[in-house]
């Protein structure tokens, strides 16, 4: 469950369904009043129905593996948990055991809900400055704004000239003309979309776009545990000599193959024409 709110979620119809187990978000902790959270999971535990809490939003990189843990126990999938836990190590070890302390950050901007005519939001710190970071670079974003997310100016941006710039969208981005990207989305109208943003944007003009250092990215790999194929893209491109053999179609392939009853059909990331 998302935002746990009188308008939005009903105790009383959740427990008439005769759940086995209630599993929430740990962002529903952060985003609700402690009082109305104690009262919903009071209640869930007064009818006799376990409460657990998960993570993939809030601190990503520390809690996307205990948190398959966790559901792999509770709904009798270990082992299918323990092989997704293991593909997910392999492949993350794969490129911070590359990155050194001597490997040289390239600047990274990232406008997330990427439209042409709202510039600009970014990260802070957390969520998509943790995958930033794993990938070998330094989100610019996160040296301003003290929480998770924040405005930044045009003209800090125009002055920090990022080597980097990454936008964010998926299809609810449509109707403002905005980046395009997720499943059911094909790739020519995933570019598209992103060819319109970048020449129509305040920043159109940063050495980044100029230079083709410009990319697109599903919003929603910040709350899944499929963010480790936007690490593997950002890696390749914050550092093409270095990960060059970083194949992040083919971990989508293995993905769909192996973990996934819906398979992710769509284009998640675009690169320049």
């Amino acid at each position: 469950m998302g935002a746990a709110t009188d308008l939005s979620f009903s105790v009383e119809k959740a427990i008439s369904l005769e759940p086995d187990l209630v599993v929430f978000s740990l962002f529903t902790r952060e985003a609700t009043s402690a009082g109305m959270l104690q009262g919903i999971t009071s209640s869930f535990e007064k009818a006799g129905i376990p409460v657990v809490f998960v993570d993939f939003f809030v601190k990503p990189m520390q809690n996307t593996l205990p948190s398959m843990d966790i559901l792999g126990k509770l709904i009798g999938r270990e082992e299918q948990a323990a092989a997704f836990s293991e593909f997910y190590s392999a492949r993350l070890r794969h490129i911070t055991e590359r990155i050194g302390p001597e490997t040289k950050r390239p600047k990274v901007f990232m406008q997330v809900h990427a439209a042409p005519g709202d510039c600009c939001n970014s990260p802070g710190r957390g969520i998509f400055d943790d995958f930033i970071v794993a990938a070998g670079g330094h989100n610019i974003g996160a040296d301003i704004i003290p929480g998770l997310a924040g405005r930044v100016s045009v003209e800090h941006i125009i002055n920090v000239d990022p080597d980097i710039y990454l936008a964010t969208g998926g299809p609810h981005m449509a109707a403002l003309r905005g980046l395009v990207l997720g499943t059911g989305v094909d790739e020519e109208a995933a570019r598209e979309s992103l060819d319109r943003l970048v020449n129509s944007s305040p920043i159109s003009n940063l050495s980044a776009i100029a230079n083709h250092r410009a990319y697109g990215v599903w919003h929603l790999f910040n709350d899944s545990p499929t963010h480790i194929l936007l690490i593997e893209a950002m890696a390749r491109w914050f550092h093409p000599d270095l990960f060059a053999d970083v194949d992040p179609d083919a971990t989508l392939r293995e993905l769909n193959s192996r973990f996934l009853a819906l398979p992710l059909q769509g284009t998640y990331w675009i690169t320049p024409q």
